[in-house]
């Protein structure tokens, strides 16, 4: 272990297989196990994460079923990590929370920066910034007692160092030399807390922005809703009126009246050019970049179909569509069929499962 914290990973193997062995020649299983496990977190420092998660996976099972239950939690929240950088968030969160479990149960300084670290970067991942925050401030404040733990203990091989040299010095000049090592010590400490002190600020500034960010965003896509639902009913009428001016054309010989109903009929237009630059923007704020996605997947998707697409989105009947868009059922179908022949679906659920994704 002294081997991997300088960085040598080939003496590290070199010990860690002599003591597998001796492990292996003594039966002990657990040991096999835990060895196996240290391997792991090497192989992990070398970005080998296929080799190192099976020799971890195994040291938890094993680790836990002999209850060394802390020896499990530290192999499991390597394999978290390794679950995070394979993209596998939702296991590597379930794999922190065990392991943050079985770690508190004899807690152990550099097991519980450990943990605290591979938490702070999942809930990161996922977007939960008060969780970062929390675990970020338990591992600083691990991590600070574990650094000034080592800092007293290269401090004391200091001081031995300086006892062999005593006789040549004089009470004097010990004492000048131990008052400047103080006021180095704490000048460095100073500088510690100082920069903790600004980071913590820096974090709580971000914090304090990505919230009023959230609030915004979620003011813009209520009044986007708002919008939308007000566009939309606004369609519906205009649809229902059309339905009824030709509720009252069933006849085929046209009097007056009817003439002037027909004209009225000529002149109703749903989804203009104005009607979709007024539904296109409280849409688009609700569903963001739906019209640039289906462009992406086909590069000459007509206007037209945009819109039956928009609409299907919404889950508009076909009946509704065709009046909103001042065509017949027949033809929504046929654009339908045409949204499917783009994408390659051969059922209309296969279509709007797809747009549903955008």
């Amino acid at each position: 272990m002294c081997w991997q914290k300088l960085g040598n990973f080939d003496s590290a193997f070199f010990c860690f297989d002599l003591a597998y062995n001796i492990a292996k020649e003594l039966k002990n299983e657990i040991w096999q196990s835990i060895i196996s496990g240290n391997k792991g977190q090497v192989y992990f420092l070398q970005k080998k994460y296929s080799i190192a998660k099976p020799l971890l996976e195994d040291d938890y099972r094993y680790s836990k079923s002999y209850g060394e239950m802390v020896s499990a939690g530290n192999s499991l929240q390597w394999v978290a990590r390794i679950n995070l950088i394979e993209g596998k968030n939702d296991s590597a969160l379930m794999q922190v929370k065990e392991a943050l479990e079985l770690i508190l149960l004899e807690p152990k300084a550099s097991y519980l920066q450990n943990v605290y670290y591979a938490s702070a970067d999942v809930y990161r991942t996922l977007g939960n910034y008060d969780s970062v925050y929390k675990y970020s401030e338990l591992y600083n404040k691990v991590h600070d007692s574990v650094e000034r733990a080592a800092a007293r203990s290269t401090l004391e091989i200091s001081r031995i160092r300086l006892d062999n040299l005593q006789n040549e010095l004089t009470i004097k000049n010990l004492q000048k030399e131990k008052e400047a090592e103080e006021l180095k010590r704490n000048f460095i400490l100073a500088i510690i807390i100082l920069v903790a002190a600004i980071i913590i600020l820096i974090l709580t500034r971000q914090r304090q922005k990505l919230k009023y960010k959230q609030r915004l965003t979620q003011s813009e896509m209520m009044a986007a809703k708002e919008q939308m639902n007000l566009f939309t009913q606004n369609l519906i009428e205009k649809s229902n009126l059309i339905e009824n001016l030709q509720l009252r054309l069933q006849d085929k010989e046209y009097n007056e009246e009817q003439q002037q109903v027909i004209d009225e009929l000529s002149h109703q237009s749903i989804l203009t050019e104005d009607d979709g630059a007024k539904f296109k923007s409280p849409f688009e704020k609700i569903h963001p970049g739906f019209f640039i996605k289906l462009k992406q997947k086909s590069a000459d998707i007509t206007l037209a179909e945009q819109r039956t697409a928009a609409l299907t989105r919404l889950e508009f009947p076909t009946r509704q569509i065709a009046s909103l868009l001042g065509i017949s059922v027949d033809s929504v179908q046929k654009a339908r069929q045409r949204l499917r022949q783009r994408y390659n679906f051969r059922s209309e659920s296969e279509l709007e499962e797809f747009l549903a994704s955008l």
